[in-house]
């Protein structure tokens, strides 16, 4: 049995030129219901975690395989400092610490960035990350287990295969993805400069980033570099480009 067997990794790229392909349309319908549900839950009822970014950005979309087709059970969204440069959007990162962090945290934010002023596809903000609510219902401990290292192997495959070295994304302590990040080899952006994120209608965050990943998720990545190798993938850019 294939560690990973029942589950199919989709990549959405760029769903802003894809969205008159039905099936991405569907999967993308069900990626942003699962996201508002999971964070209602989680947060309060009314939080959106779905923006413009959403439209430009590379979806990696973990969904159960079945005879009935592919249902999405977890998700979360990249995109590159580029992509936004290229849609005049500010970098989220930037957006974030600046609406809601402090100045210290704009700063340290400013100054990484200044490092990549010459190759902005080497940072990417990582963020709206969610889980179906129900898949965890009737799960044992080791399935549990399994999604989480599932997730973290994503993680790492993607920045590989997409050449992003940096990562930067945000750690919310009541679902302890700043425990899960950690974990992965990303460290606080400022140590000890939480902060109550207003799209997450007050919710204590932390802004974590990182270059290169920890030697648990690299053996992460390694477990399942088949589920990355046999993924599904649509790409917006190869449409984009018939237009233009």
């Amino acid at each position: 049995m294939k560690v990973f067997e029942g589950y199919k990794l989709v990549v959405v790229d760029y769903p802003i030129s894809l969205m008159h392909d039905p099936v991405v349309a569907s999967l993308m319908g069900k990626v942003f219901h699962i996201k508002y549900e999971t964070y209602g839950q989680v947060h309060a009822p009314g939080v959106i975690p779905v923006d413009k970014a959403d439209f430009y950005a590379t979806h990696l979309i973990l969904c159960q395989e079945s005879a009935t087709g592919l249902t999405p059970i977890f998700a979360y969204r990249s995109v590159s400092w580029e992509r936004c440069l290229e849609h005049r959007q500010e970098f989220p990162a930037l957006s974030v610490v600046q609406q809601d962090g402090n100045e210290v945290l704009t700063q340290e934010m400013k100054l990484i960035m200044d490092q990549y002023q010459d190759c902005p596809r080497a940072i990417s903000w990582d963020s709206a990350w969610a889980q179906d609510p129900n898949v965890r219902v009737g799960k044992t401990a080791e399935q549990k287990e399994q999604l989480r290292e599932i997730t973290m192997a994503i993680g790492c495959l993607h920045h590989q295969a997409m050449d992003i070295p940096h990562m930067v994304t945000l750690g919310t302590l009541k679902v302890k993805t700043d425990v899960f990040f950690h974990l992965m080899g990303l460290r606080p952006l400022v140590p000890q400069q939480k902060f109550a994120y207003s799209a997450q209608f007050g919710s204590e965050v932390e802004v974590y980033h990182g270059v290169g990943f920890s030697e648990q998720a690299m053996a992460c990545a390694q477990k399942y570099q088949a589920l990355w190798d046999q993924r599904i993938e649509y790409s917006g850019l190869v449409e984009k480009k018939k237009v233009a």
